[in-house]
């Protein structure tokens, strides 16, 4: 999701069950993005959307205790999502590509 409400809002979110390169690459394309508007002196809201793996994935519950323990991240987890939606409504956040009518997906190029 990506919005506005006079500053840029941005949630990533992640499925930690997906392979670690794929994880990587997701929560660093964030702190990327994160990176380019604290350079810029341009603020943002951003919150990582997902929830702790099984402990059978190992190297993804290594990952993911980073953004979890990070004060670079806003970490929300997935029976917290509300969270974002308590921020977004009082801010009038509106997202940045508008609404898609879901009830005809024939001119998606997808």
């Amino acid at each position: 999701m990506i919005g506005k409400n006079g500053i840029d809002v941005f949630v990533q979110s992640i499925e930690m069950t997906s392979n670690q390169n794929q994880i990587i690459n997701e929560i660093s394309t964030f702190y990327l993005l994160k990176d380019t508007y604290k350079r810029n002196k341009k603020e943002c809201k951003d919150f990582i959307l997902s929830q702790e793996p099984p402990k059978e994935y190992k190297k993804q519950h290594e990952i993911w205790n980073q953004p979890v323990e990070s004060q670079q991240f806003n970490y929300v987890d997935v029976t917290e999502s509300e969270k974002i939606i308590e921020y977004a409504e009082p801010h009038n956040v509106k997202s940045i590509f508008g609404s898609i009518d879901q009830s005809n997906y024939d001119g998606l190029p997808f």
